[in-house]
């Protein structure tokens, strides 16, 4: 009898919970719980945002799944200030002084959606462990200093800037006089294989061979990676993704077999140990108790320098170029202030003459960092467990902050006539200027500087000097891109069309 009288009882209450009305009663309970709640104890309640935000984080969400954070964001912050509120426990900021002062401390830590970079094995990029952190700049800092770089310049040279003037020379012979190109692909085959010799020990030979299939690979794990940053379900099923995640996995397996070659070399002793590569900074590196990186953490490291150092610099110098058809005057003076210093067309101009002569050219690069920074959306971290205090607002403790870098360059504080495309604002007495910026990359390195080729744009595209923009005061039209991790062309087979011409002089 008691065993039915449980079975009755049970079904009641399952009966009960299943039914609609009572479900509808429980949302309806739990919305009303939420408003109450935010009503009487509201920690961001000074916050100026959109209405929805003292509810959902759900609308901002949408937007950086699709790649609109930047133009979303610029709209926030035109409306309502340097701090935004984008959540109930989210703010977005646009101050580079702000930015600054957080970007400068482990005190504001990064958030744990950097746990899905990187195939979810912490990296100098991704990690949220200090003792991690301080480890891998460490052993990986001195590549990156400028005695680092300087003994690898002639391999950059080579597999960069060197293969890609045969490349457009080789095209424009067999095209009569003419090469019309993407010149974001170019410039991204250029940078893949420079981080190929770099970090994986061989060229990948995508200028000579127009591309390489890791390029789709990286995109897709990027993607995915949003997708992740985005929709928590997807860090749990992973396979759902599809194809984004399956191209992940080969990125994985593809850096995996590059550390395990270069292991065995090293254990062949078929390695010239004189020889310093980015791969083999990571292959001597250590962890924080001492023990050697295993093939995983290896090939996440990998990873993160060919995002970082392929990704980046290609659409930094895609922008560049861009942003040249668009200036036909700043482009000018480039060009002479080039052919002026180096008037030898056989000559490679090195990294170490491009800062002492080219003051103008390297001032278009800040200023291109400046306007359209590679690497968009935002940079999340925490306030801490004290708070912080910004320009603006007293942020309260454990709040998500999310960097907006492209608005710290609109800062009006700080720039003038922000939507202008002004090189000189690097030059002279500013050239100090420029450690205002907030960039993740610097594009000087890999720029080919030579001077046997002219471009212009097709008749047909749809960018040019006189085709302009009410929302950039009047200023040229920028191309159409989409930010997931790194702010891309939407269609650079359309937009990103060049003809290059070799010079008569």
């Amino acid at each position: 009898m008691d065993i039915l009288n449980t079975k009755y009882t049970l079904n009641m209450i399952l009966g009960f919970l299943l039914d609609k009305s009572f479900i509808l009663k429980a949302i309806c309970a739990y919305g009303l719980y939420k408003i109450i709640r935010i009503l009487i104890h509201d920690p961001l309640k000074g916050i100026p945002g959109p209405w929805w935000s003292k509810f959902s984080f759900t609308p901002y969400r949408f937007t950086l799944l699709r790649g609109y954070a930047e133009s979303y964001s610029f709209e926030l912050h035109k409306k309502y200030g340097p701090v935004v509120r984008v959540g109930p426990n989210h703010i977005s900021l646009d101050k580079g002084k702000d930015m600054k002062k957080i970007l400068a401390s482990y005190k504001y830590p990064k958030t744990d959606i950097y746990k899905s970079i990187g195939f979810g094995i912490p990296t100098i990029f991704s990690t949220i462990d200090t003792d991690l952190s301080k480890s891998r700049r460490h052993y990986f800092g001195p590549a990156f200093l400028q005695s680092g770089l300087d003994t690898v310049e002639d391999l950059i040279l080579q597999a960069g800037a060197v293969s890609l003037i045969n490349k457009i020379g080789t095209e424009i012979d067999s095209g009569n006089g003419k090469y019309q190109a993407n010149y974001f692909k170019l410039l991204q085959n250029t940078t893949l294989d420079i981080i190929g010799i770099l970090a994986f020990g061989k060229s990948f030979n995508a200028v000579s061979k127009g591309g390489h299939p890791i390029i789709e690979w990286v995109k897709n794990s990027m993607f995915e990676t949003a997708l992740k940053q985005g929709m928590p379900l997807f860090r749990i099923f992973p396979f759902l993704i599809g194809k984004k995640y399956q191209d992940s996995r080969k990125l994985m397996e593809f850096s995996i077999e590059s550390a395990r070659n270069r292991l065995d070399q090293i254990k062949n002793k078929k390695r010239d140990t004189n020889s310093v590569d980015l791969l083999q900074t990571i292959v001597d590196a250590k962890n924080p108790d001492g023990s050697d990186l295993t093939e995983e953490q290896m090939a996440a490291e990998e990873v993160v320098i060919l995002i970082a150092g392929m990704d980046t610099t290609s659409v930094t110098l895609t922008w560049l170029l861009h942003l040249y058809t668009l200036y036909p005057d700043v482009y000018s003076k480039v060009e002479n202030e080039i052919l002026e210093n180096f008037p030898e067309k056989s000559n490679l101009i090195t990294y170490k003459q491009v800062k002492e002569k080219l003051k103008y050219f390297v001032a278009t690069i800040h200023e291109t960092m400046r306007l359209t920074p590679a690497v968009n959306g935002i940079l999340p971290r925490f306030s801490s467990s004290d708070g912080i205090q910004l320009s603006t607002h007293y942020i309260p403790k454990d709040v998500r902050m999310l960097l907006f870098l492209e608005g710290a360059g609109y800062d009006k504080d700080i720039w003038d006539h922000p939507n202008k495309f002004i090189p000189e604002r690097f030059l002279g007495d500013k050239i100090h200027m420029s450690r205002e910026i907030i960039p993740l990359s610097y594009g000087v390195r890999v720029c080919p500087g030579k001077k046997n080729y002219h471009f212009n744009l097709p008749k047909d595209s749809q960018y040019g000097p006189h085709i302009l923009d009410p929302e950039r005061d009047n200023e040229p039209k920028l191309l159409k891109s989409a930010a997931f991790l790194t702010r891309t062309p939407i269609d650079s087979d359309s937009d990103c069309r060049i003809i290059f011409t070799r010079r008569n002089n």
